[in-house]
């Protein structure tokens, strides 16, 4: 946390007024606009998109960290969560429907996500 303090940081809507409760100052930038900051030391650190698009928009050529996934965009998490002694308990069959509905899933996300 203490890296956090005073941390010039491109975040919006909640995750900006957490961030902001943990003592880094948030700043709101169009996506355009996040690179020339970097570049400027308007900003020291930015959060924007998933990791692909962050790549190609080149912030690991001048950002010295890389956050994700968003936990303030929750459909950039992209997990099952389940109690193992019940997951341990279905069926084959079962295991088979939760790994198509999860692959499933991540596709829909990322293709949407990438619209």
């Amino acid at each position: 946390l203490d890296q956090l303090k005073g941390m010039k940081i491109r975040f919006f809507g909640l995750g900006a007024k957490v961030m902001t409760k943990m003592g880094a100052s948030t700043q709101l930038l169009a996506g355009a606009d996040i690179y020339p900051a970097l570049e400027r030391g308007v900003i020291d650190a930015t959060e924007f998109s998933m990791p692909s698009i962050d790549l190609d928009l080149g912030f690991y050529q001048i950002a010295k960290y890389n956050y994700f996934p968003g936990w303030h965009q929750q459909a950039s998490i992209g997990e099952l969560l389940i109690n193992k002694e019940k997951y341990d308990g279905l069926t084959d069959q079962q295991r088979s429907w939760l790994d198509v509905g999860c692959s499933d899933s991540i596709m829909w996300s990322y293709v949407k996500s990438e619209a």
